[in-house]
């Protein structure tokens, strides 16, 4: 849809959309900026000297949610009272949302503003007790992974169960059961169905990693707290089997084989079968360290949350829109291949703060190479033809 009011020049995707857009111009309902929450963001987040800027204001966050968190969780939108019900609770739990994008060294800092209403972050502060980095963590990946996030808590069990309660206090009876299915189905992509008794068992940090982007496969590494109660928790609650007694590589699998559990060198390392088997094939190769590309200093040392991904797919898909658009076939040659393996992972801490989560992303190409696939849909990589 589109209209024309004086000298602008206003286009949609709805007829509604466009009459809001024309009652602001010609005043018969408010701007948004007259909004006092969204001046105050525009000046936090620096967006006068942004490439971009974004806002969602807290009346709306909800809906957003209603419709970001099932496709997260891998449903298709569309269930009316699913969504209904996240929307209802996250507005007792969500503000506002901002984002901004800016030039940073030879790429681009992406920043988030997820502001949370005070009695949940009064909550949170309780137990979202933080520890500095330990390098020495960053050993114990395998070469050439595809994402990774250290979470660096105090005590994971009480970072867990804060998130459970600093939640479920703000909403109602069926909403706290809803977010607390959500939270436990988290951890089921890597095997754990007690997530409060496995936690509790682990020491800080504990890592979720992928080793490849190709595969929905996740592994789960942390150091061991109590290896006897993590033997008799998988093998007479979770439903492993032991497949493997040698003291120092205990191995486990489920009954349906889908999941596997290691002891190794002091850690328990579970997720799919396929990506537990990879992880222990490079570590007695002797591989099991982290790629030079993944060695970025930390933000800040105040996250408590720590992720580094490899952003080549998405650079790649950002390149291919680009030349689409220009009407040209993208042709991937070696040399560009090369290049795009050589680009530094994206860096991203998350710190709670007195308004809520701030995230600080760090990449190449930033946010912009993962809206413009959206718009311009690339080839993939198969599907091009590339010069020998």
């Amino acid at each position: 849809m589109a209209t024309i009011v004086g000298t602008l020049a206003i286009v949609g995707n709805t007829e509604r959309a466009v009459q809001k857009i024309v009652a602001v111009t010609l005043r018969r309902r408010s701007s948004l900026k007259d909004d006092a929450d969204l001046q105050k963001l525009r000046l936090e987040l620096q967006s006068d000297h942004a490439l971009a800027f974004g806002y969602v204001p807290a009346t709306n966050s909800g809906r957003l949610l209603s419709f970001a968190v099932p496709m997260a969780l891998g449903r298709a939108p569309g269930n009316t009272d699913f969504e209904r019900l996240i929307k209802s609770a996250s507005a007792k739990i969500v503000g506002s949302l901002a984002w901004s994008s800016t030039p940073f060294m030879n790429g681009i800092e992406d920043r988030y503003r997820i502001n949370l209403q005070p009695a949940v972050v009064a909550k949170l502060k309780e137990s979202f007790s933080c520890q500095q980095p330990d390098p020495a963590s960053r050993t114990i990946l395998p070469e050439n992974f595809s994402s990774v996030t250290y979470y660096q808590f105090q005590s994971p069990t009480t970072a867990w169960q804060g998130l459970k309660t600093s939640v479920s206090s703000q909403v109602d009876a069926l909403s706290a059961i809803l977010f607390s299915s959500l939270l436990k189905s988290a951890l089921l992509p890597y095997g754990i169905n007690e997530p409060d008794k496995f936690l509790s068992l682990l020491d800080s940090p504990v890592l979720t990693a992928r080793l490849n982007s190709d595969t929905a496969g996740s592994l789960l590494i942390a150091k061991l707290h109590d290896q006897t109660a993590m033997r008799e928790l998988l093998t007479k609650e979770m439903g492993f089997r032991t497949i493997d007694a040698t003291s120092n590589a205990e191995a486990f699998r489920n009954s349906d084989n889908e999941f596997a559990a290691r002891f190794m060198n002091g850690l328990v390392i579970i997720g799919s079968e396929p990506e537990v088997a990879r992880y222990v094939e490079q570590a007695r190769a002797g591989s099991s360290h982290a790629s030079p590309r993944t060695l970025l200093t930390p933000l800040s040392n105040a996250a408590c949350v720590l992720t580094y991904t490899d952003d080549t797919d998405r650079d790649r898909a950002f390149v291919s829109s680009i030349v689409k658009a220009r009407g040209a076939p993208a042709r991937w040659s070696d040399q560009t291949e090369r290049f795009l393996m050589q680009l530094p992972y994206s860096a991203t801490e998350t710190t709670l703060e007195e308004h809520g989560f701030d995230r600080i992303t760090r990449s190449a190409l930033g946010q912009f190479s993962t809206l413009l696939p959206l718009v311009l849909p690339a080839r993939t990589k198969t599907d091009e033809n590339p010069k020998p």
